[in-house]
């Protein structure tokens, strides 16, 4: 490749020539947890109806496939299993989120690399090298796209996600440079994914294509599939095309490993299965509710102040477009609907965004107590001024408020979740396909997956007995 190919040599050789043996230990611990939140919301979102369609689409009824259907009996072809796995894993809107990549990048990198590593016989720690490196080219890359990604309409974790998968799948199956590089330029043509399918099934959907087409472009490439040697450095470049505005930071990009992404900013476990947009709003609402208990009879109004041009005239808050949500999918992507249920029901889990839940007539009564306002003067570029803030009034005139800059879980905050957190996580998505004695199994051997010489120790846990 010629020398003109700097930024795409930069990423391929990162790739191909990272070692497994040499990462930090913070970025095997960090790689571990992306791992263990990753396959916790992949298990709670078996049985949605996304991921139901899309096994059933797919025709996996059998068990002669190679690749494991996490939480299933089933097995099937890696593509398949990529796709599959992707697709539950969104399904709830529960996985962990980046700042720099601005969704969600672990859930379609480990898909695809657990179909990959499990093909090829790989190891736990090259598993989590390679889901260090998948959310590392998607963490870079986010960089270089900057906010008029998402303003052009892209789903940034359909996107992003399948450069991530692409280059974790290329390091698993040991590809050369050359090969790496031809990869990108496959998967370039390949990731898509638009912001207005949010709120609905094919949302979810974009993860499980963003794994399978980043698996799709690593065997193509290992093949001998040609494309562009310089996806990253063409006039008409990745960052180009998607970021049509030129306000990234192409520099990022070759700063591979200063710092590695999966540890500075680092990713965010999310407490809530909705919209991340809604994380700040959730945790204060979940505050005032945990700490002062008011009755929703008792409520006057609530207030939500998020930072100006944040709220459009009816309401919507960027991704959150739906004040009045009519389905639990729409409920997710609800600043209102989410702050209604927390008051009303005191908690915001998972059954919190079922369609019989949204649909309650307390909740369409009390959603005209809630008013989202933009505040003047704050802006979401001043550190000082970055907060959202929730204020209930009560009728006898009392005010409960809560202001938070970074949700729980956030790694740019004070409130970072234990591994004891991570773990009630974990058997809460579990417990409704794992017994308990399963669920403490698949975490000793995601605990100790460093020390795994075969992910088929994995894989074997990730299975209920009841359905072996």
């Amino acid at each position: 490749m010629r020398t003109t190919h700097q930024i795409t040599n930069s990423l391929s050789a990162f790739v191909s020539h990272t070692d497994p043996s040499s990462l930090p230990p913070s970025v095997v611990a960090a790689s571990c947890r992306s791992i263990v939140d990753s396959i916790a919301v992949t298990l709670a979102g078996v049985d949605e109806p996304s991921a139901r369609i899309a096994l059933a689409v797919l025709g996996i009824a059998g068990t002669e496939g190679v690749a494991t259907i996490v939480g299933r009996p089933e097995r099937a072809t890696p593509l398949d299993a990529a796709f599959a796995n992707g697709t539950a894993a969104h399904a709830l809107d529960f996985d962990d989120t980046h700042s720099n990549v601005r969704g969600h990048p672990s859930a379609p990198v480990l898909a695809a690399a657990l179909a990959a590593a499990e093909s090829v016989g790989a190891s736990g720690r090259q598993l989590l090298s390679a889901q260090a490196i998948g959310v590392e080219i998607a963490g870079k890359l986010g960089q270089s796209l900057g906010v008029s990604h998402a303003l052009q309409g892209f789903h940034s974790t359909s996107v992003l996600g399948t450069m991530g998968a692409t280059a974790a799948v290329c390091h698993l199956l040991g590809l050369d440079e050359e090969r790496t590089a031809m990869a990108f330029g496959i998967a370039g043509s390949l990731a898509g994914g638009l912001r207005s399918n949010f709120g609905t099934m094919t949302k979810p959907l974009h993860v499980g294509n963003a794994a399978r087409s980043g698996l799709l472009a690593a065997l193509l490439a290992k093949e001998g599939l040609t494309s562009t040697p310089n996806m990253f450095d063409d006039p008409s470049s990745f960052s180009q095309v998607y970021s049509p505005g030129g306000d990234g930071d192409s520099r990022a990009i070759t700063a591979l490993g200063e710092p590695w992404e999966i540890v500075d900013p680092g990713l965010a476990v999310k407490q809530y299965p909705c919209c991340n947009r809604a994380s700040r709003v959730a945790e204060a609402i979940m505050r005032i509710v945990t700490e002062h208990h008011p009755e929703p009879e008792q409520v006057a109004s609530v207030e939500v102040h998020l930072t100006e041009n944040e709220v459009d005239e009816d309401g919507r808050i960027g991704p959150m477009i739906y004040p009045e949500p009519t389905t639990g999918l729409e409920g997710k992507f609800s600043m209102q609907y989410v702050v209604a249920a927390a008051v009303l029901d005191g908690a915001l889990g998972i059954g919190t965004f079922a369609d019989d839940q949204v649909a309650r007539p307390q909740i369409t009564s009390f959603l005209r107590k809630i008013r989202v306002v933009a505040d003047p003067g704050r802006r979401l570029d001043d550190a000082a001024s970055n907060y959202h803030k929730v204020v209930v009034r009560l009728l006898d005139g009392t005010e409960q408020a809560e202001i938070v800059f970074f949700a729980r879980g956030d790694p740019r905050g004070e409130r970072q979740p234990s591994w004891d957190d991570l773990e009630t996580k974990f058997s809460d998505c579990a417990a409704e396909l794992l017994n308990p004695d399963e669920i403490v199994r698949l975490l000793e051997v995601l605990t100790h997956l460093d020390d795994l010489s075969d992910i088929e120790d994995l894989t074997r846990a990730l299975i209920p007995k009841a359905g072996a």
